[in-house]
């Protein structure tokens, strides 16, 4: 039964479970080597273990999945850098140096299908290996004028060594034949003979046959050439323009490796998920102003950024193999013999993967403008207001995957399938995804200082408004005319992934004294409700939202 509507429930039947430990070390070395030359160390290391439970479905369908990760899972990493700077010479500084990184990964974690299947995945050591050399210095032609140049050469591999996934399904012998029941949509699993069974049961990689571990082992290398060219115009001593022109890299990435042999053919099914780098050309053109006797700060900009091969998380089917189950009418009953007896079959199955993707081409564009204004003593004024627009600029035609079942009333296995051309769609020209082209943000503060007590109190007030914008790359409003939705355009609004322009107000009151503070607050003051992500499955729309009307406490102290 779903509860009663209420925006901040949600029907869930595994409790979510979130551990993280986290323990990190940070040093910094400098030495003045001589005069105009300092050197610098840095190095730093991060210990993280990690446990957690989710559902996956709400209970939205009988699929029942639920997502864990065990007591195993976690990382550790580390980096040291050095570096060799200029100072104190007024025509040239500059600063030159290496880096490392590195970083070791374990993870230990299933997903719980009680219907279908169960998917254990283990891999004790998946690294990120990456080194830099850089270079930038910068030249003042005089008291006003300065040029900066700077290089950057990255390195980095990826790999997993180890890894294994495990699989347990209806036909590979994981679970005895007798426990297997026919149903409408296939077969299942018997829920008597999963309730008898320990809650760890699957966590145990011996309960899993042989022939259906896969290895996981993968590998990627890439490296890059980045630079920057500068240049930035002190008009007068409250006055800087500033410019820029520079490139950006984001190294590629590998994931999991699936491996499947097709029970009726013998065939071995082999995909190795990867995907490429990603690039970014940026130029900035700014402005800092000082203004009313120094009391008003102002800062603006305009950057326009151009991507190749922007990288996008998504799900999808990677490969088919066949399952030997049932045959279904198309009103989903069972086909019968002239006996009456159920009818076997081999029907096509997708293997269904969470990968990423490469979008050929897109672009991000805006102003900013941040001002910071002491407008009476004590008082303040500060916040900031931009625009953005982004678009992917390149033709991107890939597959349909925002609730193809119900937006094109398909089965799941067409819906799957990437080869079905009633799903192919080209998203040139779609925002990027919460994106908003306008924001406004505005504080208000002001400090009332009692120093016969060595107190100072500042009450503050936020106000932040946002337009309209996509929950998702899809904009599922902009494909009414390019795509056969079963579901009518003036119906579109209920599930798609547009989210109307929102509004915020906060507020609070901070107390100083010492080296102590602290401060009561209150968050989401008119109680709005925002969704922060969203998507929709089986005609339903989901989704996170913004916490409720919340208030609290804050202490700190410094040492």
């Amino acid at each position: 039964m779903f509860p009663k509507d209420d925006t901040y429930q949600a029907v869930v039947n595994v409790p979510g479970r979130l551990y993280m430990d986290i323990k990190y070390l940070r040093a910094n070395y400098t030495l003045d080597i001589k005069k105009n030359l300092r050197f610098v160390f840095l190095a730093g290391g991060e210990d993280q273990d990690r446990e957690s439970a989710q559902d996956m479905e709400q209970s939205l369908n009988a699929w029942d999945g639920a997502l864990f990760f065990l007591p195993g899972t976690g990382s550790k990493s580390w980096s040291p850098e050095v570096q060799f700077q200029s100072y104190g010479n007024r025509r040239f500084n500059w600063i030159a140096g290496a880096n490392y990184f590195h970083e070791s990964t374990s993870t230990i974690g299933y997903y719980d299908n009680p219907i279908d299947e169960k998917a254990l995945w283990v891999q004790p050591d998946r690294s990120t290996n990456a080194w830099a050399i850089f270079g930038q210095g910068t030249y003042s032609f005089s008291n006003r004028w300065h040029l900066t140049l700077g290089y950057r050469y990255s390195d980095e591999t990826k790999e997993d060594q180890g890894g294994r996934t495990y699989i347990c399904n209806n036909i590979n012998g994981c679970v005895p034949e007798d426990q297997v029941l026919p149903t409408e949509d296939g077969r299942m699993v018997s829920r008597g003979y999963l309730n008898g069974l320990p809650a760890n049961y699957f966590e145990n990689t011996a309960v899993y046959p042989e022939d259906s571990v896969s290895p996981n082992d993968n590998k990627g290398t890439w490296d890059h050439h980045d630079w920057r060219i500068g240049l930035d115009w002190d008009l007068n001593d409250d006055t800087l323009l500033y410019s820029y022109l520079a490139t950006g890299f984001k190294a590629g990435g590998i994931g999991d490796v699936y491996n499947d042999i097709n029970p009726r053919t013998g065939e071995e099914i082999n995909v190795r998920t990867s995907f490429g780098p990603e690039e970014v050309t940026t130029l900035e053109l700014g402005w800092k102003q000082r203004l009313l006797n120094r009391k008003l700060d102002l800062r603006g900009a305009y950057f326009y950024s151009d991507y190749e091969n922007m990288q996008y998380a998504s799900v999808g089917a990677i490969a088919f193999t066949e399952h030997y189950q049932p045959l279904l009418n198309p009103d989903g009953s069972y086909q019968t013999d002239e006996f009456g007896n159920i009818i076997w079959g081999w029907v096509t199955a997708p293997i269904v993967a969470y990968y990423t993707q490469n979008v050929p081409g897109a672009k991000i564009q805006g102003l900013e403008l941040e001002y910071d204004w002491r407008a009476w003593k004590g008082g303040r004024i500060h916040g900031f207001a931009s625009w953005l627009d982004t678009k992917i600029t390149d033709d991107w035609v890939t597959k349909w995957n925002y609730d193809p079942v119900s937006y094109f009333g398909l089965g799941y296995e067409e819906s799957v399938d990437p080869t079905n051309e009633l799903l192919e769609v080209n998203l040139r020209g779609n925002e990027l995804a919460v994106s908003a082209p306008f924001k406004i943000r505005m504080t208000v503060d002001h400090a009332f200082y009692l120093d016969n007590v060595n107190l100072a109190i500042v009450p503050w007030v936020t106000g932040y408004w946002e337009a309209d914008s996509y929950l998702t790359i899809w904009n599922v409003d902009r494909h009414t005319d390019d795509m056969d939705f079963v579901i009518r355009d003036e119906d579109i609004r209920y599930t798609d992934d547009r989210r109307e322009s929102w509004s915020m107000w906060h507020a609070g009151v901070q107390f100083y004294t010492g080296n102590w503070s602290w401060e009561l607050y209150g968050y989401n003051l008119t109680n709005e409700v925002v969704q922060w992500w969203g998507g929709a499955a089986e005609q339903v729309a989901k989704g996170s939202f913004s916490m409720p009307r919340t208030y609290g406490v804050r202490f700190s102290y410094q040492f």
